[in-house]
């Protein structure tokens, strides 16, 4: 059997135990679209999966030229999917926007990149390793440390900001993210980050 047809076989199994993948985690899908609609912070997540898809496309003739199956590595990703999936799916279940939804996709993205390993080998994993893991972009990063990198980005928008006036020589009075003028008070705020945030409630 010629490696293109073999490629061919199974590219349409892969297929098919992804869409199986997808209606499994179904609802952890829904959740994460609904977060994305509701957000402007995850508003691009819709495009990674197509990207990822393409760039796999483009370079299947390099990573694609020995397919093999990678069984047992393919074994320990669905044991560690099915763990984060599980404990995803408890938490969202309570609360379909919380940080569990985290988990729960990267459940789903264990058992895909198992499914790779299983149906093209771990040469092939390998090769495409930079394609494959472009979809951890999908995971919704936790409140937590999404406020403490927007902070981080704050702090460091001050810091700019105050050398800039030294520059000038411009008098100001900085206290904190807050710099006080002649005439005006200046605050840096969370959109000063430069990542969408959503929107506060009225």
């Amino acid at each position: 059997m010629s490696i293109e047809t073999q490629r061919r076989r199974n590219t349409v199994w892969f297929v098919a135990y992804t869409a199986a993948c997808a209606l499994v985690f179904l609802p952890t899908l829904r959740n994460l679209i609904h977060v994305a609609l509701a957000s402007d912070t995850y508003s691009a997540h819709f495009a990674h999966p197509f990207r990822q898809h393409l760039l796999l496309w483009m370079e299947r003739n390099r990573w694609s030229k020995t397919l093999t199956r990678s069984t047992s590595s393919a074994a320990v990703l669905l044991l560690a999917g099915a763990v984060l999936g599980a404990l995803g799916w408890r938490g969202t279940a309570a609360a379909p926007e919380s940080d569990w939804l985290a988990l729960s996709i990267m459940g789903f993205l264990f058992f895909f990149w198992a499914g790779f390993l299983l149906f093209y080998g771990s040469s092939a994993f390998k090769a495409a390793l930079f394609s494959l893991l472009f979809l951890l972009l999908m995971v919704p990063i936790p409140g937590f440390l999404l406020n403490r990198f927007i902070a981080w980005l704050q702090v460091g928008s001050a810091d700019v900001t105050e050398l800039i006036f030294q520059m000038s020589g411009t008098p100001v009075l900085r206290q904190g993210l807050i710099f006080v003028l002649p005439s005006v008070s200046i605050e840096v705020a969370k959109e000063c980050s430069g990542i969408p945030i959503p929107p506060r409630p009225c």
